[in-house]
């Protein structure tokens, strides 16, 4: 167990709420609250197994579409987060290549997206390769640059596509080794309004009210995909709003969470030596988690690779001393 913070809280007048929607696909079949799919071609099918979103196909050439069914709006904050698996080879020719990733597309219009992938493909004179790739796309189009890190060829990956509603710009990180702490990488920013804030720039037309259509995608050709080899696992989106309380209503604190990790909260009052700290439960309130007494919910939660609000809403306490720990 691991100490993640001490804080020291008095009431705060704004709490910073967030809403989730998250699939870690370990129920073995898609969600279809969740998803819908109604854009592919050839053999290639969307399955969960082993607790994972995997992609399998035959040798000829494929794709597929899994479309969320909520859309995230243009004029709000949010975040995606999403682990990814590609141990395939192109190894023979410049036609063989197999990616999977996401694409935000504007809701009423699918031909422009940005584009974020785990691919490998083959490189003329050096054989197969194997990277995170993004940039936008205008009908099929690379516009611009394809942007990729340098030599790091990673079987699997986290990603993370964070949008600025302020400066509209998305900006994309990643992880090419996730199983030993996450450490974000910036790979590159996207900006998708005429004012082209981002070091990429396409002006995708939308305006107060729009929506992004949030697609994860694999697509492939001449290679055969069998189970374990092309996946996505942990998919957590994060919509982020300033939600006006009283300054007697709660105490809030917010930290980011490492993905997957457990977590534990305990309290105390006063920082007597003698005085020790007390465990706390937790109750995941629609888009929160509440601190309550240990009997009366979970001991733990699990980490989003988001920003995590918590609240306590006991108002006998002016202040309070919290400690996180991490598993």
């Amino acid at each position: 167990m691991r100490l993640c913070s001490l804080f020291c809280l008095a009431l705060y007048p704004l709490l910073y709420a967030q809403f989730y929607s998250n699939d870690d696909f370990e129920d073995n079949s898609i969600n279809a609250d969740n998803w819908s799919s109604n854009i592919y071609y050839g053999s290639g099918v969307f399955s969960e197994n082993n607790k994972q979103l995997e992609y399998t196909c035959g040798p000829d050439f494929n794709y597929r579409y899994l479309e969320k069914t909520a859309s995230a709006s243009y004029d709000q904050d949010f975040s995606i987060v999403f682990r990814t698996q590609n141990t395939t080879q192109a190894s023979e020719n410049l036609n063989q290549y197999a990616q999977i990733g996401l694409r935000l597309i504007k809701e009423s219009n699918y031909t422009q997206w940005l584009n974020i992938c785990h691919g490998s493909y083959y490189v003329s004179g050096f054989g197969g390769s194997r990277d995170i790739l993004s940039a936008f796309y205008s009908n099929g189009i690379v516009q611009g640059n394809l942007i990729q890190p340098l030599n790091i060829f990673p079987q699997s990956t986290l990603i993370k596509v964070s949008f600025d509603s302020t400066t509209k710009v998305f900006a994309v990180f990643y992880d090419e080794n996730p199983g030993n702490g996450i450490e974000w990488s910036l790979l590159s920013s996207y900006g998708v309004n005429s004012v082209g804030n981002g070091i990429n720039n396409l002006d995708l037309g939308m305006t107060t009210g729009d929506h992004f259509k949030i697609i994860v995608y694999a697509l492939s050709n001449e290679i055969e995909i069998e189970s374990g080899e092309l996946l996505i696992d942990d998919f957590q989106v994060a919509n982020e709003t300033d939600t006006q309380l009283s300054v007697s209503e709660a105490v809030s604190f917010s930290f980011e969470s490492e993905l997957g990790k457990q977590y534990a909260v305990v309290k105390n009052t006063t920082l007597e030596p003698e005085i020790p700290f007390y465990q706390m439960g937790l109750i995941k309130n629609s888009t929160l988690y509440e601190l309550v007494e240990s009997s009366q919910g979970s001991a733990h939660f699990t980490g989003t690779g988001n920003q995590i609000s918590i609240v306590d809403s006991d108002k006998d306490n002016l202040n309070a001393f919290y400690k996180v720990y991490s598993y």
